[in-house]
């Protein structure tokens, strides 16, 4: 395949050039599943990496939209002063609520947070690259606690308060 050949899928709307990559995706999966299975870390670094730039973008969005509504105030006079404590007052409304909550339930108290496990001896016999490279994406919402398999010989922080949620549902009549 030439560069010729390829050029002018590279001239084509973003839209065409979308449905031209699910197309050759679905192609790939129908005719050679196990070339699709090994191409899966690809596409998963690529969802992660999507989600790893979107959510900045949002927060800096919004954060400038903010920062010029509050700038250009004698243009925007009432609205945005209303926004603004509108913001303020729900900030300090959900601040005096989690304190009052963690007043009276006292979150983590008497969780058994002392280190209580061994290394296992086996523990760097092999490394999974794959896993390896995985994990240099940051997990999101939808990742965000570690499932039990994945659990069962780290002492990772996650993994600990998953494993101390587990056992507080467990022991919970």
């Amino acid at each position: 395949m030439s560069w010729r050949m390829i050029r002018p899928l590279f001239r084509l709307p973003l839209v065409f050039q979308m449905l031209v990559g699910l197309a050759l995706g679905l192609g790939v999966g129908l005719i050679w599943p196990d070339v699709g299975a090994s191409l899966r870390p690809v596409g998963t670094a690529f969802v992660e990496g999507v989600k790893m730039i979107v959510i900045p973008v949002v927060f800096t969005s919004v954060t400038l939209g903010i920062y010029r509504m509050g700038s250009e105030l004698n243009v925007l006079g009432r609205v945005a002063a209303i926004s603004l404590g509108y913001f303020y007052v729900a900030t300090v409304i959900s601040i005096v609520i989690g304190l009052l909550l963690n007043a009276a339930f006292h979150p983590g108290a008497g969780a058994p947070l002392a280190a209580t496990g061994k290394v296992p001896q086996n523990l760097a016999v092999s490394v999974d690259w794959i896993k390896f490279f995985m994990d240099r994406f940051p997990p999101t919402s939808s990742r965000r606690w570690p499932s039990r398999r994945s659990c069962r010989h780290s002492s990772s922080p996650s993994c600990s308060v998953s494993r101390w949620l587990r056992s507080a549902r467990s022991a919970s009549p």
